[in-house]
């Protein structure tokens, strides 16, 4: 690691702009990163089946291509923010973000912040962040990638990307048409004798066109340009005690963003501004539900990172501000927010180092906060062993439908405040004669989240947000990789595991039986295992997945029973002349046919096939 900060930075924003082809890591602090060599694997779907297998986030998924949100840490799902090149892509209307509408081929790497380590990127946060990223090669180069992909239950993928370019100019287009019959089969628990039923009313249609420009004004400066249409259409299967539902969602994207990076000899600027559209139609025949809305955002962030003497420094200042049309709205409402953030990091020693942060939000005409953290790493290098401890301050402020949602918005809420506490240890080292490598990590942490906002149901038959007293999380985080990169074989072991009590501690009134209890669809008990082989130009992969029992009753008496997913896939390579090559893979996902549930009374897939063709020309 660097220890200045003009060279710290720089190779930070290196790796931005050359190609990543390294394997998902930890980061010494606290940051996991997933690259494209894990992105493109077949195993998985979308962005939530991703990190679902991937990271210690459990995503709570109402079935393919459905609704999919992510809980991270006991949290709720408003309370993970989704970055993409720095912009927050969370929805101003619910606060959360449905990972099932974000295609993997538009990724070139992934990073999920744990806890208060995604405060340098915004507040809201109090779980952590997953940020995406878009990334350029400069090189000569004209390429074309394409695949296709068919799976069970008339899943058919098409994915194509080109790339042209120098070394002061890249184009890079992807195209993604992604569609699904999703006709599996499942025991219907609610019948005697639990017949065999095919799940109706759940076909998905996605499309969409990225289009990224990036431009080498000269040695020390970086213009770059990013266009991402998205369009969804998803007929959504009605739960197995509700048959013959006629529900439907439609969501249509336009995401923009302008990004313009100044290097210096020591110091870096940063601006980057950004449009989101995001327009939503929704019908629920049984509901009596026929509604659209819009939500029109202007993003504007500002970065500048200097050193000081013995000390480096990161700015940034954040505007966002948000528009949202809906018929669930009384009127139109608009919600403006401005963020300023300074850190300063001193090296005491060469073990001992600081990091001081304030960040400020202010919802213009409303409210102020002021959140403080301070992290100390300890490194003991000649052990390979590093100690981190964080604590800080996050705030979530409620969301415009908790806010004026009619009929049941409560304009009373208070935002969510957290104070959080991280302690944990990085252990890296080449080991067995320098054939393997070795990284683990170990996070406890403890959050606790003041006028935690909740939905609940009131005597006039809709639920309402209110503000509970305080709810408190804590667990444990543990991280392994073992990989060796040289010899014939290249191996490569991951596993993950993490334990998250998430509680309320104080009754809300008499009857009140959820006090000291786990919250509903929060797995104590999470766990990924992965292992994957490389013998020239094939590859195993093999996923395991364990998630424990969920509560789905606040008083704890009703329970989905844990269950345990295996996917295995192999890939093969063929090398066509010199210049281009065909890859073949194919896999099983549910090995074992395991019957589960992810959310009450909303089957999963049984066990199911997939076959992808790809070929790449590269010039």
């Amino acid at each position: 690691m660097s220890t200045n900060l003009w060279s710290q930075n720089s190779t930070s924003d290196t790796v931005k702009i050359q190609s990543v082809d390294i394997n998902g890591h930890l980061g010494l602090k606290n940051q996991q990163s997933l690259d494209s060599s894990i992105l493109t694997n077949p195993q998985h779907l979308n962005l939530g089946d991703l990190l679902s297998k991937k990271s210690h986030l459990f995503i709570k998924s109402y079935g393919i291509g459905s609704l999919a949100t992510v809980s991270l840490r006991g949290s709720g799902s408003a309370h993970t923010q989704l970055n993409w090149n720095g912009i927050s892509l969370n929805s101003c209307m619910n606060g959360s973000s449905d990972l099932s509408l974000f295609p993997l081929f538009f990724m070139d790497e992934v990073d999920v912040n744990y806890g208060l380590n995604s405060v340098i990127d915004g507040t809201g946060g109090l779980g952590g962040s997953v940020n995406i990223y878009t990334l350029p090669e400069f090189k000569k180069q004209l390429s074309l990638y394409t695949s296709y992909q068919l799976g069970s239950f008339g899943h058919e993928q098409l994915n194509s990307k080109v790339k042209v370019g120098s070394q002061k100019f890249q184009s890079i287009t992807k195209i993604i048409y992604n569609k699904s019959v999703n006709n599996f089969k499942y025991r219907d628990l609610t019948i005697e004798g639990f017949p065999d039923r095919t799940v109706e009313n759940a076909s998905l249609l996605q499309k969409g066109i990225m289009q990224n420009i990036f431009l080498k004004l000269n040695k020390n400066q970086l213009l770059e340009a990013n266009l991402w249409l998205f369009d969804s259409e998803r007929n959504l299967p009605p739960l197995i005690t509700l048959r013959y539902n006629i529900e439907r969602q439609e969501d249509l994207t336009v995401k923009g963003m302008l990004k313009y990076s100044k290097y210096f000899e020591k110091s870096i600027l940063k601006f980057t501004i950004a449009y989101l559209n995001d327009q939503l139609y929704y019908l629920n025949e049984r509901a009596g539900i026929d509604s659209e809305s819009q939500i029109k955002s202007l993003r504007t962030r500002f970065d500048y990172a200097f050193g000081l003497k013995r000390i480096e420094f990161q700015s940034q200042i954040k505007y966002e501000s948000n528009v949202a049309l809906a018929d669930e709205l009384i009127e139109e409402v608009d919600q403006n927010k401005v963020e300023l953030f300074l850190s300063a990091q001193r090296s005491i020693s060469k073990q001992l180092k600081t990091i001081f942060s304030l960040r400020s939000m202010h919802v213009l005409y409303n409210h102020n906060f002021i959140l403080p953290q301070l992290r100390i790493d300890y490194e003991f290098e000649q052990l390979n062993f590093k100690l981190f401890a964080l604590a800080g301050k996050n705030v979530k402020y409620p969301s415009l439908n908790d806010l004026y949602y009619v009929p049941s918005g409560n304009v009373n809420l208070k935002a969510e405040e957290s104070e959080s506490f991280e302690f944990g240890s990085i252990y890296q080292k080449d080991i067995i004669n320098r054939k393997l490598e070795l990284l683990t990590s170990t996070t406890l942490f403890y959050n606790n989240i003041e006028n935690y906002i909740q939905w609940e149901p009131t005597a006039f038959g809709f639920w309402q947000p209110n503000n509970l007293a305080s709810v408190e999380t804590m667990g444990v985080e543990i991280f392994l990789e073992i990989k060796q990169t040289e010899g014939k074989v290249k191996k490569q072991l991951n596993g993950t595991y993490s334990y998250t009590s998430s509680r309320n501690f104080e009754k809300q009134h008499e009857f009140d039986e959820s006090r000291g209890k786990q919250l509903i669809y929060i797995p104590a008990h999470k766990g990924n295992i992965s292992l994957k082989l490389g013998v020239e130009e094939m590859n195993i992969s093999t996923n395991y997945q364990i998630i424990g029992i969920r509560f789905i009753s606040s008083d704890n008496e009703e329970i989905l029973p844990s269950y345990s997913l295996l996917d295995v896939s192999a890939s093969k390579s063929i090398k066509w002349r010199s210049n281009s090559y065909f890859e073949i893979s194919a896999g099983v996902k549910n090995l074992f046919n395991a019957e589960y549930q992810a959310i009450e009374w909303r089957p999963m897939p049984n066990r199911n096939y997939f076959i992808k063709l790809v070929y790449q020309f590269r010039k």
